[in-house]
């Protein structure tokens, strides 16, 4: 038995980005993409995959090990690109926590020079918005 959904889409589009799994060759940018983030990373993200990278051949078989993993099932990466001129935006991430319930973590990050390029939300009067 397949232990997550068979049905998620290798691509997804909306207005302004395009999603895919990451696939052979991604390893370069994904390379200089983590070297960028990284700072941006560590408060929050330090067990990121992008954290561990020290080159392009490493980087490369984590691109590997992320279409393995969405292979067997146990996880599913997707970049997240611009559609004007696909720049990576964002790394979206959804992993098996529980075969049994089906229970599901998700989680992202924003390249650091995307950051506040989204939708605005407006708060309801008296609310905060926390930044």
């Amino acid at each position: 038995m397949r232990p997550a959904p068979a049905d998620l889409p290798l691509r997804m589009e909306t207005e302004r980005l395009y999603l895919r799994c990451y696939e052979e060759g991604d390893g370069s940018w994904y390379y200089t993409m983590s070297r960028e983030n990284r700072a941006h990373l560590a408060r929050y993200e330090s067990e990121n995959p992008v954290m561990a990278i020290a080159s392009e051949r490493e980087a490369e078989e984590v691109v590997r090990t992320f279409a393995l993993q969405w292979a067997e099932g146990r996880s599913f990466f997707w970049g997240a690109f611009d559609r004007a001129n696909d720049d990576f935006v964002a790394q979206v991430y959804i992993g098996l926590v529980s075969q049994d319930l089906p229970e599901f973590q998700i989680g992202y990050f924003v390249d650091k020079a995307h950051e506040g390029h989204g939708a605005r939300i407006s708060t309801a009067p008296g609310m905060r918005r926390h930044q």
